[in-house]
């Protein structure tokens, strides 16, 4: 079974919370990658570094306003 939102970005805190925001649609996708660009999100390598929890609270908050699903990452 496909997964119903296979457009990924993935971002995490300088605290060590990691989460993966899942999409149906390309447009979703850039439209979420542009709103962690406002919020000085910085690419690490496959990953958007964020400022603060608050930030990754936030994004959370905007993955649901675009119809995505948050995962949570588990840190080693």
């Amino acid at each position: 079974m496909a997964s119903p939102n296979p457009y990924i970005v993935a971002y995490f805190s300088s605290s060590g919370r990691r989460q993966v925001s899942a999409f149906a649609n390309t447009t979703a996708k850039q439209s979420f990658i542009t709103y962690l660009e406002s919020i000085d999100g910085v690419v690490f390598t496959d990953w958007y570094e964020l400022a603060s929890d608050t930030a990754v609270d936030d994004a959370i908050n905007r993955t649901a306003d675009l119809g995505g699903t948050v995962y949570n990452m588990p840190v080693n």
